[in-house]
């Protein structure tokens, strides 16, 4: 997400709050109070279920949490503070480093969740590699990296201003906002302008349409796989009941007095074999709810890996769409700007929503694991 056109514009007046900047300031309070315990209860069960099972599904759920962890920490906290002060107090380095760090949880929110369909596409196609858990590590890897490198150039594009009319009214902005204001009243020069919108379509693109079209194509991959692997498989068991049927056709028939006497008189080592055929039965049934309970595993992990990525959908879509009007007519957008937020505010909405999808059950279970340690 790109705050270039989000940051104060520099005037000769500070700037006094209105009534949005009171709903923002309630909005990100909410997302701090609510969504930090949320995530870091959520990123404890995490670690610890990870620590005993190594589930390679609980690694990417670990990496999202910190990802929503950095969003609400780089984010709403910084933007809070900024509506309580409406200055920047932590000087130049810092300035450069928060939104550095702004732009990487944003980025790897996303990236995370490409990885997490990816893995589903992968895990439908081909189970038995995907078991292992190594290409996760690689996966996360590439993420966190590219999350970086693509985050890197806002360390040159944003730095500590102060107005030359307003002394001790220092801002956080990019360097675009800082030079319209200083040398030519607030409104950007076409040079200054084509960069901005260059820079912006860049930053959309990488954080947000092309992990979105990356999404479009695992799904339509996993959704081929779902429906190949359902035709093949009812294929597969009428097959197999035919051929079931005929092994058992040539079997004679025996009585059940027969069978009595047989199991109660007869010590033969043939004979101890039938007697196990109740055991035999029971390990089966054991075999048969072992795979019922691992394809009940399964497919709860992929509805909560699709119902993760609507969500990201519907928080990040709107939003993202709404920055084309922002790239192509600033001028305009900036009048509206805070009458959009709240779309500003889905997107980090989704970061308080993502533990109440992946870590419910985690969630519901501390209470009574606090209870537990206390008796």
């Amino acid at each position: 997400m790109n705050q270039s056109l989000e940051s104060p514009s520099t005037t000769s007046e500070s700037p006094s709050a209105i009534f949005e900047d009171w709903i923002q300031l309630g909005f990100n309070a909410s997302c701090l109070v609510i969504g930090l315990p949320l995530n870091l209860i959520t990123l404890g069960e995490l670690i610890n279920r990870y620590r005993k099972t190594g589930n390679r599904i609980s690694l990417l759920y670990i990496h999202l949490n910190l990802s929503d962890l950095m969003v609400i920490v780089f984010y709403s906290l910084t933007r809070f503070c900024w509506l309580l002060t409406y200055q920047w107090y932590g000087g130049d380095a810092l300035c450069r480093l928060f939104r550095f760090a702004d732009s990487v949880s944003f980025a790897i929110s996303s990236y995370v969740i490409v990885c997490i369909g990816l893995d589903r596409t992968y895990a439908m196609k081909r189970p038995l590699r995907a078991a292992s858990g190594a290409r996760e590590h690689k996966m996360l890897w590439v993420a966190w990296l590219c999350a970086i490198v693509v985050s890197l150039p806002q360390f040159a594009l944003w730095q500590l201003y102060e107005p030359q009319s307003m002394k001790d009214f220092k801002q956080c902005v990019s360097v675009w906002i800082a030079r319209a204001d200083e040398f030519n009243n607030g409104v950007m020069p076409p040079l200054d302008l084509l960069q901005f919108r260059l820079y912006s379509i860049y930053h959309i693109l990488i954080v947000f349409w092309i992990p979105f079209l990356l999404l479009i194509i695992s799904y339509s991959m996993t959704l081929r796989a779902v429906v190949r692997r359902h035709s093949n498989g009812s294929v597969l068991s009428v097959d197999n009941s035919r051929r079931s049927f005929r092994k058992s056709k040539p079997h004679k028939k025996v009585s059940t007095q027969s069978v009595l006497f047989m199991v109660g008189h007869d010590n033969s080592a043939s004979n101890r074999r039938h007697t196990l055929c109740p055991h035999d039965d029971y390990e089966g049934l054991r075999q048969m709810s072992g795979h019922a309970r691992l394809r009940k595993a399964r497919n709860r992990t992929m509805q909560v890996s699709v119902t993760l990525i609507l969500i990201y959908l519907c928080c990040w879509l709107p939003y993202n769409t709404l920055s084309w009007w922002r790239i192509i007519d600033p001028d305009s957008y900036a009048i509206v700007e805070n009458t959009f937020y709240f779309l500003n505010g889905l997107v980090v909405l989704n970061s308080v929503f993502n533990p109440l999808i992946y870590g419910r059950t985690h969630l519901m279970d501390f209470p009574r694991r606090i209870m537990r340690k206390e008796r």
